[in-house]
């Protein structure tokens, strides 16, 4: 089992363009050992929906929310089994500001990594998150990195969960040791608690790894933002040699205008994909600066 988890994760960390291939050369590389039998259950393993790769995903490449979303869960669960109404109100108020967030960071990894995720895939992806803050369960599978398909967030069963990953049953655990970046620190009121100072550090902990994840996040949407910029000039420095060649080579005129149309409405659409990701750099920018007066003022 160990074997077959090994080669899964291996599998499963790659696009589903390239699942096929990948399942291949990790297969035809446990015959060349002699081990036939995870080699044959390798070559069963299914191909997962872009949705459950997304996640794939966010397990192992962005542990800063995947902790952020652990203490998340936990503690709506805690709340939900004490009834208490008023921590629910404020820990639902940080989910809808968490999970959203994180999707968008998630989509923006993606189109580094593959085609950009649509919007009924990130829909799929924020409604699995959804369940896996409401259910351990469900966070337990989506923690495994061997999801084949995404999960809703309520009525799951048993059978759906053990189905849902590439080992019937995987379960993954949360981000090791210290895990930092979670929202979740409450600093007590110095004169009540004599732990206030433990908790402050806690919280400036909290600051600093949220500073760290908008760094990281807006050094992949600068990434982004110059090859959308590449793109554009790209398209536009076509348009106009297709222009000159159509003013040149009158019988051609026809096609030429056509190619050329062509390239305006791929110049047009990278545009608005740049300014998209200048937009989305602005804005990480702002939650960058956001998050370095949060830790100024911590400390």
């Amino acid at each position: 089992m160990d074997e077959l988890r090994r080669a899964a994760s291996e599998i499963y960390a790659v696009p589903p363009e390239e699942f096929v291939r990948t399942r291949d050369v990790v297969s035809n590389r446990l015959d060349a050992v002699g081990n036939a039998e995870a080699a044959r259950r390798v070559r069963a393993l299914v191909k997962p929906v872009r949705a459950a790769w997304a996640l794939n995903v966010l397990t192992r490449r962005m542990p800063e929310r995947v902790a952020q979303l652990v203490d998340l869960g936990q503690a709506l669960r805690e709340a939900h089994e004490q009834r208490d109404a008023a921590g629910l109100r404020e820990l639902t108020g940080r989910r809808r500001t968490l999970v959203p967030s994180v999707v968008r960071e998630l989509r923006a990894l993606c189109s580094e990594l593959g085609p950009d995720l649509s919007a009924a895939t990130c829909t799929q992806v924020e409604e699995t998150l959804k369940g896996a803050l409401a259910d351990e369960s469900i966070e337990a599978a989506v923690l495994s990195g061997l999801l084949l398909r995404p999960l809703g967030a309520g009525g799951t069963s048993v059978t759906d969960l053990r189905e849902a990953t590439a080992i019937p049953g995987a379960t993954g655990e949360p981000p090791a040791a210290h895990r930092p970046g979670s929202p979740l620190v409450v600093v007590p009121d110095a004169e009540k608690s004599p732990r206030a100072s433990a908790a402050s550090a806690q919280d400036r902990r909290a600051a600093a790894a949220e500073v760290l994840a908008a760094q990281r996040r807006v050094e992949r949407l600068n990434s982004a933002a110059q090859r959308t910029q590449q793109a554009l000039a790209a398209e536009q420095s076509a348009a106009r040699r297709l222009r000159a060649e159509a003013d040149e080579l009158h019988r051609r005129a026809l096609a030429l205008e056509h190619d050329a149309d062509r390239a305006d409405r791929h110049s047009r659409r990278a545009d608005r994909v740049h300014a998209e990701a200048v937009r989305s750099l602005e804005q990480a920018h702002e939650a960058l600066e956001e998050a370095r007066r949060a830790q100024a003022a911590l400390e």
